[in-house]
Parts: structure tokens; sequence; C-alpha cells
């Protein structure tokens, strides 16, 4: 999971390597929780824009969120194995010279 900061210039989450923020077990109200998962989710999105495939979202959500969570998830799994791939063949052909990879 990424650690969300809020971007100096428009209050946007930006995923930055941070000290990690305590969350308070005092009672959160469902619209303070919805809220804090729309800034998770805006944050992964845009660290995963950005090429950083290491941003998940928790699996512990239940509902729509938590359904949208495992299908970012899966998402960024999938993509991350594509850009290996692509990384693979990209140094076969380019160094090597081998066109007949897979």
């Amino acid at each position: 999971m990424i650690q969300e900061t809020i971007g100096p210039d428009n209050g946007v989450p930006s995923p930055k390597k941070s000290t990690p923020r305590r969350i308070s077990s005092a009672p959160v109200s469902q619209e303070a929780a919805a809220e804090v998962r729309s800034r998770m989710m805006l944050a992964a999105m845009t660290a995963f824009r950005e090429g950083d495939f290491s941003a998940r979202l928790p699996n512990t959500w239940s509902g729509m969120d938590g359904r949208m969570a495992e299908v970012f998830n899966q998402t960024i799994t999938q993509k991350q194995r594509l850009a290996a791939h692509v990384t693979r063949l990209s140094l076969s052909v380019g160094k090597e010279g081998r066109l007949n990879q897979r």
C-alpha cells in the first residue's frame, strides 16, 4: 500500500515516500471513511500513471470499494508482467539482435 501525501499545488494526493501517517482508532463516520478510501484510490492511480507498479490498494475493503481495489490490484499486476516482458524482449532484440524471441 502506498503512503499518501497532499500535493502542494492543488490538494491532490501524490504518492511519495514519507513517514507513514497514523490513523486514529477513534470512530470515523462513513463519509470520512469513504473520503479516505477515495484519496487512497486516487494516490494509487496517480502512482500507476507515473509508472510505479508497487502501488496497491488494501484487500480488506468490502463492497464496491473492495471490488474496485481488487480489480485495480489485478490490473497493476498484469501491467507489471507486461512491462517486464517488453523489457526482456527489448534487451534480446536491441543488444543481441534476436528477432525470434517470444
